[in-house]
């Protein structure tokens, strides 16, 4: 994805460098994984020590403990039992927390070798969970206020965070901003355009369009969906390739679905089910049989929605997807009850609810209880009530 490209594209011309020691990130909190995800893909291939702090952000005091411990542990991990400690300054709670952390890293630092191609320390102080965010947008303005000659951050690439709606700090010299947009708006707009610049390679447009289908769905931009899936087929079909024609017929089900058409998305989901097959793909045959089960259910053709949900159960025990597993067993489940068959529904019910709570599956959990006493006021065999009453009784 073209938006996903760039971001690893900023973030590696900062790390590479001169001119900048670091990177303020003004991005929305919950992109942060992508950001994290991203730095781990460069750190791979770089000879610098990438050094992250994730950690949930309790308080400025907290956090600064963190840092230090994990700088100790990474120093005795490296050295040995002969690591000196960290200076006085980065465990003094005397202290500002950000003057600690800037002594923390700055010890860090001279861990490493030194002279030409040398490591350079990277860290990430961007932690993925904020118990106290007020504190933590004192505690980046601090360390972005700390101004020391040379930079506190020489041999150093240090990446902090600000959510865009916050007041725009004042940065330090050899400081910049990276604003970034990962919303799901920002990444259907990359792949529209990746998908409508002729100068994509087909390969990579065909994923583009797959993308930016998905996405539009998603966003209730249904007209856009259908366009984008339309011309994925026209390619799949151009380029004859199974895989992307189920997958575009998939996504126009989708489409017809999402606008409560059912009879049309049916259409389309049955016209996915053959090239689904021919790709030897199990997840997209997984998808289509659920697309599939899931309308006959609502259409009433109970038998069909059975062998659907059957065969989503068999796919999904093969991947392994406990999940899917279990709400394929429960769907069948289901089936089986409308059209009269008890005692099979009760041992669907059953099974899917052993395996929710083996894997710990919440969603399919939640239901599967109430479906379970609903299924013991029918007639069932006196050794399945047993089994159903004993595993309800049982630790939830």
């Amino acid at each position: 994805m073209r938006i996903l490209r760039q971001l690893r594209s900023d973030l590696a011309a900062f790390l590479s460098g001169e001119e900048h020691g670091l990177l303020l990130l003004r991005a929305a909190h919950d992109h942060l994984p992508w950001i994290y995800l991203t730095l781990q893909e460069l750190a791979a291939a770089s000879p610098d020590v990438h050094l992250d702090f994730p950690h949930p952000f309790v308080s400025a005091t907290a956090y600064a403990d963190i840092v230090a411990e994990r700088v100790t542990a990474s120093a005795r991990e490296a050295v040995g039992a002969g690591a000196r400690p960290l200076p006085s300054t980065c465990s003094d709670p005397a202290v500002a927390a950000e003057t600690r952390v800037q002594a923390t890293l700055a010890s860090a630092r001279d861990l490493l070798p030194r002279g030409p191609g040398a490591p350079r320390l990277v860290c990430t102080l961007c932690p993925l969970e904020l118990r106290a965010p007020a504190e933590h947008d004192r505690f980046v303005r601090g360390v972005l206020n700390l101004d020391v000659a040379p930079p506190w951050f020489h041999r150093m690439r240090v990446l902090v965070h600000l959510p865009p709606d916050a007041p725009e700090p004042t940065l330090p010299r050899m400081s910049r901003a990276l604003a970034v947009d990962l919303s799901s708006g920002a990444m259907a707009r990359s792949v529209e355009a990746e998908a409508q610049d002729p100068a994509t390679p087909a390969p990579q447009r065909a994923q583009a369009l797959l993308q930016a289908g998905t996405l539009q769905v998603g966003l209730q931009r249904l007209d856009a969906a259908a366009l984008s899936f339309h011309q994925l087929r026209a390619h799949a079909q151009r380029a004859q390739d199974p895989l992307l024609t189920a997958l575009a017929c998939h996504g126009l089900g989708e489409v017809e679905r999402a606008q409560a058409r059912r009879a049309e998305a049916l259409a389309w989901y049955e016209r996915a089910l053959v090239p689904a097959g021919e790709a030897g793909a199990p997840i997209v045959l997984l998808m289509v049989a659920r697309a599939l089960a899931d309308l006959y259910l609502d259409a009433g053709r109970h038998a069909e929605a059975e062998q659907f949900f059957d065969g989503a159960h068999q796919l999904a025990a093969a991947l392994p997807e406990p999940e899917a597993q279990s709400q394929a067993l429960a769907g069948r489940g289901r089936a089986q009850a409308l059209r009269g068959a008890a005692e099979p529904s009760a041992v669907s019910y059953l099974a899917a609810a052993r395996l929710a709570r083996q894997y710990r599956c919440e969603e399919p959990s939640a239901g599967l209880r109430s479906r379970l006493k609903e299924a013991l006021r029918s007639t069932l065999p006196a050794p399945l009530a047993l089994e159903i009453r004993q595993f309800l009784g049982g630790a939830p």
